[in-house]
């Protein structure tokens, strides 16, 4: 199946690994758009994947949006589900962890990008390819998005950018290679293009083509790696915590996206991800998070105060953390402020954080 089956131009695929008609073209799957059809596809998951402890009414709404896509149902029923037949799955959070899933969906799609391109070196090189383009196209998405957040929507790469710069050798046709990493990553659904409001040359309004990711999701998962770069945020080490103005000087980015959030709210999703892959980095040791959100919690910004404690709130959520080992942590290391906002998101959250 191919994301943009309107294009002329493209590829005629290798029916060993592609699902056609006879005459070659792809079958193809929009989806489940419809909440019913979506409620059958996921009890069927529910069954083989034992996920008896969360019945479809149980989801939580942003999760089953989701579904929409079975590629994304089917590594979530992997990710929670049971591993042995016969066994019960673990109940699915309301709050996914997106860090887990689009890494998953990421490396499935890079993989099948192999199947469009000959067999030789190219197809050995693909993927390394593929994951270059795609930090540059982040990089870009980012910077279009930050550049003027008052002004016209920017959630988005014009094709003409694509052609310039340093995507510009990921666009460009050569006689080395039957497909493009950009057209590549478009064919396995990673980046899709949209139609975008322009404004032409003598004045008049107009539309033109424009890149994007797939899903906001996604997109905010790519845009924390974008976020790991020394040029945005860096990672947040036990070393930089105890760095007063290095701590100081995150703590301020972060309040400068969360203000550009308000028109692109990925930006503010894209944090999420990024204080999740510290969490990881630090093996589960919150305390360098806590000291940030300390920082945070003194911000004139209620929206900046809300993003801190919300998002360790979301650890518990998103079942990454024991809540004893979250909120032990934060209120023995957390100045009163930030307790005080952790207590107001417990009780925003509740019931979705355990009695435990």
């Amino acid at each position: 199946t191919l994301g943009d089956l309107d294009d002329p131009q493209r590829l005629s695929l290798d029916q060993q690994f592609f699902h056609c008609t006879a005459s070659g073209d792809p079958i193809v799957v929009t989806g489940f758009d419809d909440d019913a059809k979506r409620q059958v596809l996921y009890e069927r998951y529910r069954k083989r994947y034992g996920l008896s402890r969360t019945p479809y009414d149980h989801l939580s709404p942003s999760v089953s949006e989701l579904f929409r896509s079975p590629l994304i149902l089917a590594l979530v029923a992997e990710i929670y589900g049971a591993q042995n037949q016969g066994e019960t799955g673990r109940a699915i959070p309301r709050e996914l962890n997106y860090v887990d899933v689009f890494g998953q969906l990421k490396e499935k799609r890079l993989k099948s990008a192999r199947y469009l391109v000959p067999a030789g070196s190219r197809r050995d090189a693909i993927e390394d390819e593929l994951r270059e383009c795609l930090q540059m196209f982040s990089t870009l998405l980012y910077e279009r998005m930050i550049e003027d957040p008052d002004g016209d929507p920017r959630d988005y790469v014009a094709i003409e950018q694509t052609t310039r710069g340093q995507l510009a050798k990921f666009s460009a046709d050569r006689e080395d290679r039957q497909i493009t990493p950009l057209r590549a990553l478009r064919e396995i659904g990673l980046i899709t293009s949209k139609v975008v409001a322009e404004v032409d040359y003598y004045g008049r309004r107009t539309t033109g083509k424009a890149y994007t990711f797939f899903h906001d999701r996604y997109a905010e998962y790519e845009l924390a790696a974008v976020y790991r770069t020394d040029a945005v945020l860096g990672m947040l080490t036990k070393g930089v915590a105890r760095d007063e103005a290095a701590l100081g000087a995150i703590a301020k980015s972060i309040e400068a996206l969360v203000v550009s959030s308000t028109a692109f709210p990925v930006l503010s999703g894209a944090l999420d991800y990024w204080f999740d892959m510290n969490r990881f980095a630090n093996r589960n040791d919150i305390s360098p998070l806590v000291a940030l959100c300390n920082q945070l919690s003194l911000s004139e910004s209620g929206s900046v105060r809300f993003k801190a404690s919300h998002t360790l709130t979301g650890f518990v959520l998103r079942d990454l953390l024991p809540a004893k080992k979250l909120y032990k942590s934060a209120f023995s290391l957390g100045g009163f402020a930030l307790r005080i906002d952790l207590a107001r998101a417990l009780g925003e959250s509740w019931p979705g954080v355990s009695r435990d």
